[in-house]
């Protein structure tokens, strides 16, 4: 297939999108396309033409996004998601397939390396099985190719078992390393699978009431349960087509900036301690805890979490906005002092310059997200690439930048997040100013009615502060629907974990 590619700086609608998905696959390749209430396009074709179909859109600039499944009782349905951040927006796709229950779907992740990890999680829960045409890096393993010496005091097992998510017990899914017993040097590291099902989405799918979803977030997110339950409520509100008045949404935009200041300022903490910083590290920790009691001030909540309602939102008064407003600027004069300190540090810049290396198309094609991609030159960020919250509005559009860099090695993505607290901040001051001025209450949450119904198919994305997350609702029909057949969540945690086989290897 000969393809050209276009450099676009522009926004694309709907037909633009149609024509050109045409012009690249060619008919051959469709069943049929459906473009539903959101305009992506969903693209379903010929089992047959997987290989060639994938290796065609990744020629003209796709990358993959997730993968995710129904069962269709006689069949199961795949579907790849897809998109191109040359656009501005509205780039997603999604190819389909439906596949008989016996037949082997090809794999791609010859095509996709982050594929990988993805296409296990299914044949986990549903037992699909992937034909795979290139075995090599999975009889390898992931191998650490340039010696990793641990001292015994932290690595004293021949096989260490590491979380990916809090609290993920280690059969569900961890990463194994495997260490040589006379040298203690690291043989290998492999992923092993099945947390992403067997944890979550059973769970979701069974639930009597989809609104308890934010409780199961909460005990198996921790670290992204505020970001989870946003995007979830956003999905759910575009689903039963819930209007959502300004003032929530500036709420929501201020939530979810304080959310990611002091998720990375946790990050920094953590950087502190493993490079033997102990006093910055406290430092930091005393941040934490100073916006932690703002929180809980504002809106009854140190982690924000309980803050997201349908068609709602915790409510902040005038003088809390200003409370917070004041804090806010006193305080990003001290992180910024401090933070900025320790980044300078010598041995800060000797420990992670130069580690970690990924080259900005090695990123982009291995499927990376959130500062890990930016800070190798990929500036891509939901915030800027869909209209969600109050991020292109105004005021607000003016006050803040893309955070990224170009050497894509440990110290860059030190940086970029360092970047980030500042933009967050920058964002969030502009918001408390204007809530602070504020009169009118927010909207009172809504109650999904009995006789609702919810869209066929719905997307949603927000940026975490690790990047893109994504929820997908689905009904059982090609209708709408009082019941949601799938659910399914993508994670920047799955998309950076899935990434590890392609960056490691070499």
């Amino acid at each position: 297939m000969s393809t050209s590619k276009v450099t676009r700086t522009t926004q694309l609608d709907k037909t633009n999108i149609l024509e050109e998905i045409e012009a690249i696959l060619g008919s051959d390749f469709i069943k049929s396309i459906t473009v539903p209430a959101e305009n992506i396009p969903i693209i379903r074709y010929n089992r047959q033409k997987t290989q060639s179909l994938l290796m065609g859109v990744k020629e003209y600039g796709y990358r993959l996004d997730g993968i995710f499944a129904s069962d269709l009782i006689q069949e199961i349905e795949i579907n790849y998601i897809l998109s191109n951040p040359e656009y501005i927006a509205f780039s997603d796709i999604i190819l389909q397939v439906q596949i008989e229950k016996n037949l082997e779907q090809p794999s791609i992740s010859n095509i996709f390396p982050n594929a990988q990890l993805l296409e296990e999680n299914i044949t986990h829960r549903m037992g699909v099985e992937f034909h795979r045409f290139d075995n090599s890096a999975e009889e390898e393993g992931l191998k650490i190719c340039y010696p990793v010496i641990l001292g015994r005091n932290k690595l004293n097992k021949e096989v260490t078992k590491i979380g990916i998510l809090d609290d993920v017990h280690e059969k569900n899914g961890c990463i194994s390393i495997c260490t040589n017993r006379r040298n203690d040097k690291i043989d290998k590291i492999e992923l092993t699978t099945g947390w992403y099902y067997s944890r979550t989405q059973p769970k979701l799918e069974s639930l009597g009431n989809v609104l308890d979803a934010s409780i199961l977030f909460q005990n198996q997110y921790k670290n992204e349960a505020f970001s989870l339950n946003l995007a979830y409520i956003l999905n759910l509100e575009k689903s039963l087509g819930i209007t959502i008045t300004n003032k929530v949404n500036h709420i929501r935009t201020l939530l979810a900036e304080l959310d990611r200041i002091r998720s990375h300022l946790i990050w920094f903490e953590t950087l502190a301690i493993l490079l033997k910083h102990t006093p910055f590290a406290r430092k930091i920790q005393n941040f934490v805890k100073k916006i932690e009691r703002e929180n809980q001030s504002a809106f009854n909540h140190s982690s924000l979490f309980d803050t997201i309602l349908l068609g709602s939102v915790a409510d902040i008064s005038q003088t809390k906005a200003k409370n917070y407003f004041d804090f806010m600027e006193k305080v990003s004069v001290s992180i910024s002092r401090t933070l900025g300190t320790f980044s300078r540090l010598n041995n800060i810049k000797e420990n992670l310059t130069g580690i970690g290396n990924i080259s900005k198309q090695k990123a982009y094609e291995a499927g990376l997200s959130g500062p890990a991609l930016r800070a190798s030159g990929n500036f891509v960020d939901t915030r800027k690439s869909q209209t969600y919250l109050s991020y292109l509005s105004g005021n607000i559009a003016q006050k803040w930048s893309l955070s990224g860099g170009i050497n894509g090695d440990c110290y860059t993505r030190t940086m970029v997040r360092l970047s980030e607290i500042f933009e967050s901040m920058k964002i969030a001051s502009e918001l408390l100013k204007g809530l602070s001025n504020y009169v009118l209450p927010t909207a009172k949450p809504v109650s999904i009615k009995d006789n609702q119904e919810f869209e066929h198919f719905t997307y949603t994305k927000v940026e975490s502060p690790q990047g893109e997350l994504g929820v997908i609702f689905k009904t059982e029909k090609e209708k709408k629907s009082k019941t949601l057949h799938t659910i399914r969540i993508l994670t920047p945690d799955l998309r950076n974990f899935t990434s590890l086989s392609s960056i490691l290897i070499g």
